[in-house]
């Protein structure tokens, strides 16, 4: 499991070199820009499973006309970003490089 999209991080601060430059990404700008660092780092990527912990659609938040609306802006930036191939391939790289952590490792 892998939540590509949303902007759940815990990272270094070191990691962002020059915090200027978050100021000028596009919307969803960050997630991507965050992504990159840790696939130039080849950083291992842990995704932590927290049981009754859940990131609730945006339908279930904004209801189904507004939710919708918001998740296809979220995924024409992100595409305007990196392209078709850019996502794909930026997708895949993370998946190797996730490392799944149980919320019991953390106790």
């Amino acid at each position: 499991k892998l939540d590509f999209w949303s902007g759940l991080r815990i990272f270094r601060r070191n990691l962002i070199p020059n915090l200027s430059v978050v100021g000028n990404l596009p919307g969803f700008g960050l997630e991507v820009f965050l992504n990159k660092l840790h696939l130039k780092n080849h950083d291992k990527i842990a995704v932590i499973d927290w049981k009754n912990v859940i990131s609730p659609r945006k339908t279930v938040k904004r209801g189904f006309l507004e939710g919708n609306y918001q998740d296809w802006k979220m995924l024409v930036e992100i595409f305007k970003t990196l392209g078709f191939f850019g996502v794909f391939t930026q997708f895949l790289k993370m998946l190797f490089l996730r490392k799944v952590v149980r919320e019991r490792d953390f106790r």
